[in-house]
C-alpha cells in the first residue's frame, strides 16, 4: 500500500512540478532556477519517501519472523534457520554459477579462480564465500573438479 500510494504521489507531483516548471521557463533565468530547485527537492523527497518505506516494510517483516518464531516455539526455530541456510547457500552458488558461466579468459587453479571471482563479484560491496560456492558447486558436480 506503501508503495503504491508513494507512486501515485510521485507520479502527480512529478507532473505538476514538471508542468510548472515548463510554464515558468519563459526566459527568465531566475525562474529556471527556481524551478530546477523545486525539481531537485522533488527527487530527494521522493526517494527518501521510497527508502523511509523500504525500512518500514523490512521492520514489519523482521517483527513477523519474530512473532511467528516466538509463537512457534524453540523446537520449530532449527529447521527455520536450516531452511533459511540452505537458501542462502543455493543463492550463493548460483551467483558463482552465474559469473562462471560470463567469465572469459583461459582456465585457472582453484585458488586463482577464487581470486579473481573474488574481486569481480565483490566489486559491488556484496560479500560472498567464493571458496563455500565453488565446494558447493564441486559437491553438487555442477562444474567439473579443478
Amino acid at each position: 500500500a506503501d508503495a503504491l500510494r508513494l507512486d501515485l504521489i510521485s507520479l502527480s507531483t512529478l507532473g505538476y512540478a514538471l508542468w510548472a516548471s515548463r510554464a515558468l521557463l519563459g526566459g527568465r533565468p531566475r525562474l529556471n532556477v527556481i524551478a530546477g530547485v523545486s525539481l531537485a527537492v522533488w527527487l530527494l523527497r521522493t526517494s527518501l519517501g521510497y527508502h523511509n518505506a523500504l525500512t518500514r516494510y523490512e521492520l514489519l517483516l523482521n517483527r513477523f519472523r519474530t512473532s511467528h518464531l516466538a509463537m512457534r516455539g524453540a523446537a520449530s526455530v532449527v529447521p527455520y534457520l536450516q531452511q533459511q541456510a540452505a537458501t542462502q547457500r543455493a543463492r550463493r552458488a548460483a551467483t558463482l554459477l552465474n559469473w562462471l558461466r560470463r567469465r572469459r579468459g583461459p582456465p585457472l587453479e582453484r585458488r586463482s579462480l577464487e581470486r579473481e571471482a573474488r574481486r569481480s563479484i565483490e566489486t559491488g560491496g556484496a560479500r560472498l564465500d567464493v571458496d563455500g560456492a565453488l565446494s558447493d558447486l564441486l559437491r553438487m558436480r555442477v562444474v567439473a573438479s579443478l
